[in-house]
């Protein structure tokens, strides 16, 4: 009788006993052999000569071929938990690049979204910070303290840098973009420099690279363009002083002629000067902001950087109970900017396309160390009548203007 016959027979129940525990037995010892199969990981070579064997005389003994079925079972079972493995792996790999790459590759580029500081009080991310110094330094009319910033991964953020204060009452948020350390702003001229010949000090005091003629002509056409101003409007104005002062020789002038300048233009001593003027300007302007209103209450590494924000150097002078800022507190917020702008490469290369601020950083840094603040020239916002009665003051050399954007 052939085996699958003597199933049958055990399916409808028409086997003896005897007969009936015999296939039973079989049919468990197949069920332990598919099972130390699939727990294994063994998969049957049908080519293996001793199964083949096995086989045929399995055929020959028991009829039909009820160990290749079970034998293609294992098989079946096998490649269904290879199945299952594979899918679990591909479903992590799939999870690790949506989810966890991006953040790795975050950490290989600039991000502005970074927390700065060890304040609970205050959420600030690094290209507030960054921008508030940037912008302070460099851009006497575009000062920023506040960017807002959404991470998109991989080194990609949208960016919005916000205007927190305004003479004229209107507000130039910009937007734009970061992307693996390239940032487009959708307003280009947000980090626009002054024109160089903004300030036009006499080549009598620091070096003449325009030969007396500045932004808004020689100084007779300087004045006479003042004139023509809007008594309506507000404008930003560039006024060069006649002589290099210290700060408490600064101080002492805005005190006397009532004025609260927004920033003040540094220079350095010439230390080679012989017949040539005693001071010099650097290769771009740079400043500091001496009134003016910050909104921004950044936090920062105050241990690393005192006093770096102009918010910081206010809190600093009220709690001396000071009118103006001391010269003390002030040669440490400038000594503290230049610091922390040559730290921030990254950023400074991100916006310029190139990292050259050391040479002039390191020479207003040893200057300033070893001789002082030293002023040449003012920026401020005001009305056509207010830039008049200044550019009549004693110390008053130059005066340049432009609306406010």
């Amino acid at each position: 009788m052939k085996y699958s016959e003597l199933i049958e027979l055990y399916k409808t129940g028409k086997l003896s006993e005897e007969e009936k525990k015999k296939v039973e037995y079989d049919i468990e010892r197949q069920n332990a052999i598919s099972e130390y199969l699939f727990e294994n990981d063994e998969m049957l070579d049908l080519e293996d000569n001793d199964i083949l064997d096995n086989v045929e005389e399995k055929k020959q003994d028991d009829g039909e071929d009820v160990f290749l079925k079970s034998v293609r079972k294992s098989i079946r079972r096998t490649f269904i938990k290879y199945g299952i493995i594979t899918g679990t792996i591909v479903i992590i790999i799939t999870c690790f690049v949506i989810f966890a790459l991006p953040k790795i590759e975050d950490k290989f580029y600039y991000n502005p979204g970074e927390k700065v500081g060890s304040s609970k009080d205050i959420d600030n991310n690094r290209l507030s910070l960054d921008m508030e110094v940037y912008s302070e330094m460099f851009l006497p009319e575009k000062y920023r303290d506040s960017a807002t910033v959404v991470s998109n991964g991989n080194g990609k953020y949208d960016v919005v840098i916000n205007q927190t204060s305004s003479y004229n009452g209107k507000y130039n948020h910009v937007a734009g973009t970061i992307n693996k350390n390239k940032m487009v702003l959708y307003d280009a001229n947000l980090l626009e420099f002054p024109t160089g010949n903004a300030f036009n000090p006499s080549g009598k005091i620091v070096n003449d690279f325009y030969e007396g003629i500045g932004a808004a002509g020689r100084k007779k056409e300087a004045f006479a363009e003042l004139k023509k101003l809007n008594k309506e409007e507000m404008y930003n104005a560039y006024f060069t002083l006649d002589k290099v002062m210290t700060y408490q020789e600064f101080l002492n002038w805005t005190r006397k002629n009532d004025s609260l300048p927004v920033w003040c233009a540094l220079c350095v001593t010439n230390e080679h000067s012989g017949d040539e003027a005693k001071y010099m300007t650097l290769d771009r302007t740079i400043g500091f902001r001496y009134g003016g209103c910050s909104c921004g209450r950044s936090d920062f590494d105050k241990n690393k950087y005192p006093l770096l924000t102009q918010f910081s150097l206010v809190e600093e002078s009220d709690s001396k109970s000071e009118d103006y800022y001391s010269e003390t507190d002030v040669k440490t917020h400038i000594l503290s900017m230049l610091k922390f702008m040559k730290d921030e490469s990254e950023f400074v290369k991100m916006v310029e396309g190139e990292d050259d601020l050391s040479s002039d950083i390191n020479r207003l840094s040893e200057d300033i160390k070893k001789n002082g603040i030293h002023i040449y020239g003012f920026f401020t916002v005001d009305d056509k009548e207010e830039l008049l009665r200044l550019s009549k003051l004693d110390g008053i050399d130059y005066v340049y203007t432009t609306p406010i954007e």
